[in-house]
């Protein structure tokens, strides 16, 4: 118990000291320090890690970066996926839909209409699409969306 509580003790000490040392970096307009101490609270755990057997954990405000409409929690494979469906479709400006599956690109197709991306999209590797990450520049009409739900995804964007 007492190393326990040790632990802890330090814990909070370091976030204390970091606090601190952030708060006079900035007072005194130090931009790049020589050592630069970060600290950030446990908001959540996640559903599990790079596989299923291991535990993950986000740190910082999920709730600013991603709006979960309904669906199970998210792990940590979906956030990594996330970031590279967000990267690879960010400056796009024609229709176009993403598909990704473990960072990888499966589908990336631009159109006219929505459904005719979503298509030529999900025809780029339709196997590994399943269980992947989908997303789109645009809304999705009803159309489309009735396209999509033929197919299992883990995270729509």
């Amino acid at each position: 118990m007492a190393k326990y509580l040790a632990a802890k003790v330090f814990e909070h000490t370091a976030h204390y000291d970091a606090l601190i040392s952030g708060y006079f970096n900035k007072k005194l307009k130090i931009t790049s320090p020589k050592t630069l101490t970060l600290t950030y609270e446990k908001m959540q755990d996640l559903r599990y890690g790079e596989n299923p057997h291991q535990d993950a954990r986000f740190f910082g405000n999920l709730d600013e970066l991603i709006v979960q409409l309904h669906g199970k929690e998210l792990s940590f494979n979906n956030l990594v996926d996330v970031d590279a469906a967000i990267t690879l479709i960010r400056d796009v400006e024609d229709t176009t839909f993403g598909v990704i599956k473990h960072t990888n690109t499966c589908g990336l197709a631009s159109r006219d209409n929505l459904v005719d991306a979503w298509k030529a999209a999900l025809a780029g590797d339709p196997i590994s699409a399943f269980g992947g990450i989908v997303v789109c520049n645009r809304n999705i009409d009803k159309e489309t969306a009735e396209e999509i739900n033929q197919l299992f995804l883990e995270v729509m964007i």
